[in-house]
Parts: structure tokens; C-alpha cells; sequence
């Protein structure tokens, strides 16, 4: 029979302590069940995420301490994904680029991202690392809407 090439051999999934973040993995694990998809999640620490110390100083090492914790507990609340896991890393920088530049350090051919889904002014005002993402990345990048948990 004809090898046939497998779609995603690798995927960098963005994860924080959001809903979307919570359809993305289950995306990800249906996804891997599938296709044998490898996974690595990510979560990013930017500046506005920064965790003020008792002395008025911002730390890094804090936030990125508490994003850790999110990410493993994450893994362990999202069935299916644990078989597939190659890494679960916490990075700093600006979101959407720390999430590119993580994806293609690990050679990842794919980046899964939550979305709210938010039109309008508040998308404006708001922003989205997702659709940031999707119009800047030189990786593909697949954008799971938070209704599509199930």
C-alpha cells in the first residue's frame, strides 16, 4: 500500500488559563488521536502579565511559576492528551511572536490557538494573539472558536 504522508507530525498549542484555551486542547487531543499528531503546549508570559513582588517590583519568575501550574493542570483536565505530549513549555515575550518563533524552534508544521470569537469594537480594542497569529505567522496556524469544545 502507498505510504501516506501524515498531515501534522507536529503541533504547538497555546495554552493559558482561558476557555479557549481549554477548546484548543481538546482540539488538539481529538486531533491527535486521529493523526498522531505530536504535541508541545506553550504558555506565553508577556509584560501585561507581569506579577507585581511586595516591593512594587515585576517578576517574571512568578508569573511564569504560576503559568507552570496552569499548563499542567491543564494537561491533566484534557483526556487523551497525555499519550501525545512531547513538552509543555512557558516562555516570555509579545504572545503571538514568542508563540511563532517557539513553534519554529520545535519544528512544529502547525500552531493551535483558542479564540474568543469577538466582533467589533471590542475585538478592536481588545485584540487578539489568535488573529494575530493567523495573519503574521510563517507557520500554519489553525484557530479553534471557544464553542468548539465538545
Amino acid at each position: 500500500p502507498p505510504h501516506r504522508e501524515r498531515t501534522f507530525s507536529r503541533a504547538l498549542v497555546a495554552v493559558d488559563d482561558s476557555a479557549t484555551s481549554k477548546a484548543a486542547l481538546a482540539f488538539a487531543a481529538r486531533l491527535s488521536a486521529r493523526l498522531g499528531t505530536r504535541l508541545t503546549l506553550c504558555s506565553v508570559v508577556g509584560l501585561n502579565g507581569l506579577a507585581p513582588t511586595g516591593d512594587g517590583v515585576y517578576s517574571f519568575e512568578s508569573s511564569m511559576h504560576a503559568a507552570a501550574i496552569t499548563l499542567s493542570q491543564r494537561v491533566k483536565a484534557t483526556a487523551g492528551i497525555a499519550d501525545f505530549l512531547d513538552d509543555e513549555i512557558v516562555v516570555k515575550g509579545e504572545p503571538a511572536a514568542a508563540l511563532e518563533h517557539t513553534a519554529m524552534q520545535r519544528n512544529c508544521d502547525l500552531i493551535i490557538a483558542g479564540s474568543h470569537g469577538r466582533q467589533g469594537l471590542r475585538r478592536a480594542l481588545e485584540g487578539s494573539v489568535a488573529e494575530t497569529l493567523a495573519r503574521t505567522s510563517a507557520v500554519p496556524v489553525m484557530i479553534v472558536p471557544a464553542h468548539a469544545e465538545g
